[in-house]
């Protein structure tokens, strides 16, 4: 691990118990074939495909309604493969997205129809990821936009044109303009020896040029570090981190037009802040699965209300 990954600091805070105490599960398809769910036999167990087809009504009176060029059946499809892989790539299979809560992987399906974002792996636009509501007591399913799901989202909407995030280094010359300018940063993309992190900022271009600039600091980064409960962000720190600071962007962008495409934009956000708030990040699909983290190229061109599940 370089100098850069060891200057952050880790939290003990871990208020879940050690198996989700809610009554029903769902069966997934494991690697051997076999129909299989978590190791808690007092649990009623689900068929996945019965949990995914109770969206459907949903979900296409919100995909007829705005037009949307989105399949249900093909969305169902790739949710099964999700919570099929992260079940059995899950090194606790407790906290796996097949111990999810039936209405919350209902809910995140019908959550795709809302922002328009597909599940499709070959577009890398938005997954499904395992959170734990604290106040509920209970594992969730939950859609989690990547970078290029965010980024279409206010590409498409006509916020912003691109986005990126980058992180701070004690060693970078780095000075801070405003909100509204591009920071004065410069530094080496080669050299591993950049100092300690100070923190980061989320860098959006308008479509008339101008910028939009947020910043992230170390503390915030921390908070939201703490908050995890996957050992993701001893794993992917950097990753994670850019990850945080797009997500922390995105909040931002302004919404200046009407109609559907804007309304997802805010809808998105609005379920992020929601989501943020009340649940904290569980491991995702799997650490040898890390592309939702990945930060998109710069020329990425472009292509609504969550009810939040109950245990």
């Amino acid at each position: 691990m370089n100098q850069q990954a060891q200057s952050r600091e880790s939290s003990g805070y871990s208020p879940m118990p050690q198996t989700p105490q809610h009554e029903t599960v769902v069966a997934v398809q494991s690697q051997s074939g076999q129909v299989s769910n978590v190791d808690n036999p007092g649990n009623t167990q689900l068929n996945l495909q019965d949990v995914l087809k109770s969206a459907q009504a949903s979900f296409e009176k919100i995909a007829t309604s705005v037009g949307l060029d989105i399949k249900f059946y093909e969305e169902a499809v790739y949710a099964r493969q999700l919570i099929e892989q992260n079940h059995n790539n899950a090194r606790n299979k407790n906290f796996s997205l097949a111990n999810a809560s039936p209405d919350s992987i209902k809910n995140a399906l019908i959550q795709v129809a809302n922002s328009g974002l597909t599940l499709s792996p070959q577009l890398g636009l938005a997954y499904l990821v395992p959170r734990w509501n604290g106040n509920a007591g209970c594992l969730e399913c939950h859609l989690e936009p990547s970078y290029r799901g965010l980024r279409r989202l206010g590409i498409d909407s006509g916020a912003i044109d691109t986005a990126v995030a980058e992180l701070v280094y004690e060693k970078d010359d780095f000075k801070w303009n405003d909100s509204f300018s591009k920071p004065d940063h410069n530094f080496d993309p080669f050299n591993s020896n950049r100092g300690k992190l100070r923190g980061g900022y989320c860098l959006a271009r308008r479509p008339n040029g101008s910028f939009l600039a947020t910043p992230v600091s170390l503390e915030l980064i921390q908070k939201i570090e703490a908050l995890s409960h996957g050992g993701i962000w001893k794993e992917w720190f950097e990753q994670m981190v850019k990850k945080t600071i797009i997500r922390q962007g995105f909040k931002d962008w302004p919404i200046t037009t009407t109609g559907p495409i804007a309304q997802r934009l805010a809808d998105m956000q609005q379920y992020l802040k929601e989501v943020d708030e009340t649940t904290l990040e569980e491991q995702p699909v799997g650490l040898e699965d890390m592309s939702y983290l990945q930060q998109p190229p710069a020329n990425i061109t472009p292509a609504r209300n969550h009810t939040q599940g109950q245990c």
